[in-house]
C-alpha cells in the first residue's frame, strides 16, 4: 500500500522538474526506500495488540541472547591470555559473518519488502535500490540487533584500549560486510533457485545440514578441544580469509604490527568490493526478471491419464487427497518434511548412543511432525482452497482429504520409527505402548491440525520458494501461536504417554496394554472429531479464510 505513495515523491524529483531524466538520484532513492521500510516495519509490528505483545516478547528474548553472548565475551577477556583473546575475537567474528551470508541461502530472500522486483517498474537507479536495501537493514529487525551484538562483541577487547578503539572504529565496516554479503548471496541464490530442480535439491541439502547441525558442531568442538595450542594456528589461517581478516585488525594494531593490519584491511576492502560487484550484476538480473516466475525443468516425460486422480475413488475427499499427495511428492515445502524424518532417525541414533534414550520417542515425534505439517495447509494451498469454495466441496471432505493425504506417507514413517526404536533398543516388550503413543500423536495431532488450519492461518512461502524463506507478514506472534499448537499436540498424547512412562520405569506390561488401547481408541476419535469440527468451521468462515490467505500473496 505504500508503493503508490512513493510515486508522487519520485515524480517530484529535481530532474523531473527540469525535463531531464525523471529518475531520482542515488541518495534520494536510498532515503525513500529506507523510509518505506521503516513505515512498513512499524505498521507490521503494531497492527494489533497481540502483535505488539509478541514483538515485545521477541525483542526481550533477542536482547537476552545478546546479553548472554556479551557476558561470555566480557568474561573471556579477563580469563584468557592475549593469544586466546585474539583467537576468540577472530573466530567469533568470522562465524558471525558466515552466519549472515549463509542465512541468505536459508531464507531464500533477504528482505521481501525491499526486494528489487518490487521496484522494477519505477524509474529508480540500480545503485539507489542497492543503497536502499543496505540502509533498510538499519530499520528492520536483524540489522539493529546485529549492531547491538557487534557493540557487545567489542567487550572482548576491554583490557586493551587501543584494540577496543580500533574494534569500535571498524564496527560499521564489519556490519556492512555482513549485510552486503547477505544481499549478494541472496541475489545469487535466487538466480540459481530459478532452475527449479536445482533449487529444490539445494533446499533439501540445506535442510539436511541444518538438521545435522548438532552432530556437526559436536564434532567440531571435539576437534577444537583436541587441537589445544594448535587453535592459534587455525586462527592465523582464518585471520587471512575474507570472513576473518577484518576481525584480526584490532589485535594487529594493539601489537604495533601495522603491515599485517593494513594487509588485512585491504583483504576486507577487496572482499567488500567483490561482493558489491557481484551484487550489482545479480541485482540487474532481479530487475529484468521482475515477475519472479519460477522456471521449471524442461523435462520431456509426459504423464498419461490423471495420475493419482485415476487411482483414488471419484469422491471430493479423494480428489483433495490426490492433490495433496502430489504436493507431498513434488513440492519441496512438503517433501522437506519427508526428508526430515530419516535425518531425525540419524539424530535419535546419535543422541541416544545407538539405543534407548530418545529412540523410545522416535515414533511419537515423527507422528507429531507429520500431523503438524498440515496445520498450514490452507495457506500453502491457496488456489486449491479457492477451487474448493467455488465447487462447493463440503468442509468435512476438505479436512478428510488433507488428513488422508498426510496419513498415506505418515503412517509408514511413524511405523518405521516405532520399529527402529524397538529394534535398536532391543525393547520389543515396549512395542505395544510405543504404538499407542505414536497412534495418538499422529491421529490426534491430525485432528488438532484440521481444526487449527480452519480457524487460524499464517503466512507461508509461495510455491517455488525456499521452505526456509520467511514470508512478509510473519512475526514473532505467529511463532508463538505455532509453538502453542505443538504444545497442545504434545498434551494430547499424555493419556497414552503416561502409561508408557510407567512401563518404562516399572516394567509393567499392563501399563503398556493401557497405552496401546488409549492410543488406538482415542486417536481415531480425536481425528474424526477434528475433521468434523474443522469442516464446520471451514463452511462457516470460508470467505474470511480465503481473504486472509489472499493477503499473503
Amino acid at each position: 500500500m505504500a508503493e503508490p505513495a512513493l510515486i508522487p515523491d519520485l515524480a517530484r524529483g529535481p530532474a523531473s522538474r527540469h525535463g531531464a531524466d525523471p529518475s531520482p538520484g542515488v541518495w534520494r532513492t536510498g532515503r525513500l526506500m529506507t523510509g518505506l521500510k521503516a513505515r512498513l516495519t512499524v505498521a507490521t509490528l503494531t497492527r494489533s495488540p497481540g502483535m505488539i505483545v509478541g514483538t515485545i516478547l521477541g525483542g526481550l528474548w533477542g536482547l537476552g541472547v545478546l546479553f548472554m553472548i556479551g557476558t561470555g565475551l566480557f568474561a573471556a577477556a579477563g580469563a584468557l591470555p592475549p593469544e586466546g583473546t585474539r583467537a576468540t575475537a577472530v573466530l567469533v567474528g568470522a562465524a558471525a559473518t558466515v552466519a549472515w551470508w549463509v542465512a541468505a541461502i536459508a531464507s531464500g530472500r533477504a528482505d521481501a519488502t525491499l526486494h528489487a522486483s518490487q521496484f522494477a517498474l519505477f524509474p529508480l537507479p540500480r545503485k539507489g535500490i542497492a543503497l536502499g536495501q543496505v540502509l533498510g537493514a538499519l530499520v528492520g529487525i536483524a540489522g539493529p540487533f546485529t549492531l547491538v551484538g557487534l557493540l557487545l562483541y567489542t567487550a572482548v577487547w576491554r583490557l586493551d584500549a587501543t584494540a577496543w578503539v580500533t574494534a569500535v572504529v571498524l564496527l560499521p565496516a564489519g556490519w556492512l560486510l555482513m549485510v552486503v554479503g547477505n544481499r549478494c548471496f541472496t541475489a545469487l541464490a535466487e538466480r540459481l533457485a530459478a532452475k527449479r530442480r536445482v533449487g529444490e535439491i539445494l533446499t533439501l541439502l540445506l535442510l539436511v545440514l541444518l538438521m545435522l547441525t548438532g552432530p556437526i558442531l559436536t564434532g567440531l568442538f571435539t576437534g577444537v578441544e583436541s587441537l589445544g595450542a594448535r587453535i592459534y594456528t587455525v586462527t592465523d589461517v582464518v585471520a587471512w580469509t575474507p570472513v576473518g581478516a577484518l576481525w584480526a585488525v584490532p589485535a594487529d594494531v594493539a601489537a604495533g604490527a601495522w603491515l599485517p593490519a593494513l594487509a588485512r584491511t585491504g583483504i576486507a576492502a577487496v572482499t567488500l568490493a567483490a561482493l558489491l560487484w557481484l551484487w550489482r550484476g545479480a541485482l540487474g538480473k532481479s530487475l529484468e526478471n521482475a515477475t519472479g516466475a519460477v522456471v521449471s525443468g524442461g523435462g520431456r516425460s509426459q504423464v498419461k491419464g490423471a495420475g493419482l486422480f485415476d487411482r483414488l475413488p471419484a469422491r471430493p475427499w479423494a480428489a483433495v487427497a490426490a492433490r495433496c499427495l502430489t504436493y507431498w511428492v513434488k513440492d519441496p515445502r512438503y517433501s522437506g518434511s519427508l526428508v526430515v524424518v530419516p535425518v531425525m532417525f540419524v539424530l535419535f541414533w546419535f543422541m541416544s548412543g545407538g539405543g534407548g534414550g530418545l529412540w523410545f520417542f522416535a515414533g511419537p515425534l515423527v507422528g507429531l511432525l507429520m500431523a503438524y505439517t498440515i496445520s498450514g495447509d490452507v495457506a500453502y494451498d491457496h488456489k486449491g482452497f479457492a477451487l474448493h469454495i467455488l465447487t462447493g466441496v463440503p468442509g468435512w471432505a476438505d479436512r478428510l482429504g488433507r488428513v488422508v493425504g498426510m496419513l498415506l506417507p505418515g503412517i509408514p514413517l511413524t511405523a518405521l520409527g516405532v520399529l527402529l526404536a524397538a529394534g535398536f533398543s532391543d525393547a520389543w516388550e515396549l512395542l505395544p505402548a510405543m504404538i499407542g503413543v505414536s497412534a495418538l500423536a499422529l491421529l490426534g495431532g491430525a485432528g488438532l491440525s484440521s481444526v487449527m488450519s480452519a480457524r487460524y492461518t499464517y503466512p507461508v512461502p509461495l510455491p517455488g520458494q525456499s521452505p526456509f524463506k520467511t514470508p512478509q507478514g510473519f512475526t514473532v506472534l505467529n511463532v508463538l501461536i505455532q509453538f502453542v499448537a505443538l504444545t497442545l499436540m504434545g498434551v494430547l498424547t499424555l493419556p497414552a504417554l503416561i502409561p508408557f512412562v510407567i512401563q518404562l520405569v516399572t516394567g509393567s506390561a499392563a501399563a503398556g496394554v493401557i497405552s496401546l488401547l488409549v492410543g488406538v481408541i482415542a486417536g481415531p476419535l480425536l481425528c474424526a472429531g477434528g475433521i468434523w469440527l474443522g469442516g464446520r468451521w471451514i463452511e462457516a468462515r470460508a470467505p474470511e479464510l480465503l481473504n486472509t490467505v489472499s493477503a499473503y500473496r
